[in-house]
């Protein structure tokens, strides 16, 4: 990949040599391109300056350079090697310090053999790798092959026998393909989150689920507690019921994966986002069976349900995790977060007082411009803030904010979060900071 910037007579472009893998870090550094830096570049990073025309070999030494600060003022002593139409940059003596940023120039005083200048001066910051931008190219690789190995797959209708929403009522069925994708892109969230992917689809759990969607059609109607239609039977209402108030439910979606992925997972809604309830369902660390269920009204109008309430789920064993977070910390792809979406920590409660909430503060600061919000009950000047304490998802303890002024997440942009004001069930005080990157999901 490159970046080309022309001129009159006499142009340059840059030449960059990746020396780690990871599709994820290409499109963050391809972000970086588009405001001039370069993160996560190796400790013996080369750069290439090639340009169109022959070079004039004494205009080379002065002109292009390494400095340690925007201003060109603290050169380093890198080696260039002239070769006609370009010029090597090495790297300083003993490879350049990780986590600091430098920056090349290129100034004007380069010269073709004609002994005429170009005529932009070139300035490109770039960030030298760190132990976590490994770890963030490994877990970002990790993300790339469970999506590839997870989803969607199958592209025709949902029903394998069609519902019916008026008398005589039926239920109808899904394909299992369309029921396997909904179950895979549960796991495939639940992965994101680092929680364990083996939900599996419980047979029992999508008729709940079918009988629910059929009876909010038939009632025209999004409800966790549905009327019964007069003409409907008492057995048939009785499993829709059931499957409705054990349910994530919605309406409008075209298919049950939008429900999940753009719905339940974003809460984002006025009537959601205090507590965000259905994303903690399905990120449930008790979370084992799942079932799901669609059918239109009698205008073509979709509604949706997700099972994930079970009798005696309170006794499923849970993978130890000190909080569930969602952005997760590490890598993360910038598709499953639009920017309205609020971000929420589900804290464990066997570790921290849920009590104890006067002193809870989170701030947000994103790394490339060190742009800084802060939330807190007293405090909501930087966006939305809530703290919930209902068992939903028997996540009890939700911390739940919102930035103002974020439109979209992009790739290539780190986010470090830092939860303040926390108390252990000790009583012991306590803080959580993690970072996330954003990056672009190949899909």
């Amino acid at each position: 990949m490159g970046r080309s910037c022309f001129f009159t007579r006499f142009s340059w472009f840059i030449l960059l040599f990746f020396f780690f893998f990871a599709p994820a870090a290409v499109q963050g550094e391809t972000y970086s391109e588009k405001y001039g830096r370069f993160a996560g570049q190796p400790t013996d990073k080369q750069w290439t300056v090639k340009f169109n025309e022959d070079l004039l070999a004494d205009s080379v030494a002065g002109n292009i350079y390494v400095t340690t600060d925007s201003q060109g003022r603290h050169r380093l002593n890198n080696e260039i090697a002239i070769y006609d139409k370009s010029v090597v940059v090495l790297p300083p003596a003993g490879g350049y310090i990780p986590g600091q940023t430098y920056y090349l120039f290129v100034d004007n005083g380069v010269q073709n053999t004609e002994m005429e200048n170009i005529k932009t001066r070139l300035k490109t910051p770039f960030t030298i790798r760190t132990e976590a931008d490994s770890a963030y190219e490994v877990r970002a690789a990790s993300i790339q092959e469970k999506w590839a190995a997870l989803k969607p797959a199958y592209s025709g209708s949902p029903y394998k026998t069609k519902p019916v929403v008026t008398a005589p009522y039926s239920s109808g069925s899904l394909h299992n393909a369309y029921l396997a994708d909904a179950v895979n892109m549960t796991n495939f969230i639940r992965y994101l989150a680092y929680l364990p992917d083996d939900v599996v689809l419980n047979d029992e759990f999508s008729q709940d689920a079918q009988a629910a969607s059929v009876l909010m059609g038939a009632n025209n109607e999004l409800s966790h507690y549905p009327a019964k239609p007069s003409d409907l039977d008492q057995s048939f209402y009785e499993r829709g019921y059931l499957g409705a108030s054990t349910s994530n439910i919605g309406a409008g979606y075209g298919s049950v994966i939008s429900s999940i992925r753009g719905g339940y997972m974003s809460d984002a809604d006025a009537s959601n986002m205090d507590r965000v309830g259905h994303r903690r369902w399905i990120l449930s660390p008790k979370l084992k069976e799942v079932g799901f269920g669609i059918a239109e009204n009698a205008d073509g109008y979709p509604y949706t349900a997700m099972k994930v309430i079970a009798p005696n789920m309170y006794v499923n064993n849970e993978p130890a995790y000190e909080y569930v977070a969602w952005p997760s910390e590490t890598a993360f792809p910038s598709s499953f977060f639009p920017g309205e979406d609020p971000w929420s920590i589900s804290l464990n409660g066997d570790i921290y007082d849920s009590s104890r909430l006067d002193e809870v503060a989170v701030t947000m600061t994103r790394s490339r411009d060190q742009k800084t919000w802060r939330f807190s009950d007293t405090d909501r000047s930087s966006g939305y803030f809530n703290i919930d304490t209902d068992s939903y998802g028997f996540l009890p303890y939700t911390i739940i904010f919102r930035p103002n002024s974020i439109e979209e997440y992009f790739p290539g942009d780190e986010y470090i979060i830092t939860v303040s004001g926390l108390y252990k069930n000790s009583g012991e005080e306590a803080e959580i900071t993690y970072k996330t990157r954003f990056f672009s999901l190949i899909e």
